[in-house]
């Protein structure tokens, strides 16, 4: 955009909001007090692979299948525009 020319009112107020979801993080421990809330790691894979693995009904109605790299590859996928910091894959133990 030209220098001197005003910002789209929309693109500036989802500018706004993108900075201001920066600020209002999750914390994921808070999410019950019942259990154990926490990030996942790469090192939890094998934990995901089998909790997945214990519900083969939802994999009858897709193509998907569960392996250690496609977990793996979840971790870090995001739509278009997203940032890998505003992702949050945890998990309740």
């Amino acid at each position: 955009m030209p220098s001197g020319q005003d910002s789209v009112p929309g693109e500036q107020h989802a500018e706004e909001l993108k900075k201001e979801l920066v600020f209002r993080m999750i914390d994921i421990a808070k999410l019950s007090s019942r259990f154990e809330c926490r990030i996942l790691q790469a090192e939890d894979a094998e934990k995901i692979l089998d909790l997945c693995r214990k519900n083969p009904l939802f994999y009858e109605f897709t193509e998907a299948r569960p392996d250690r790299e496609q977990i793996l590859e979840d971790m870090t996928l995001t739509p278009p525009g997203i940032e890998l910091s505003s992702k949050y894959y945890f998990g309740f133990f």
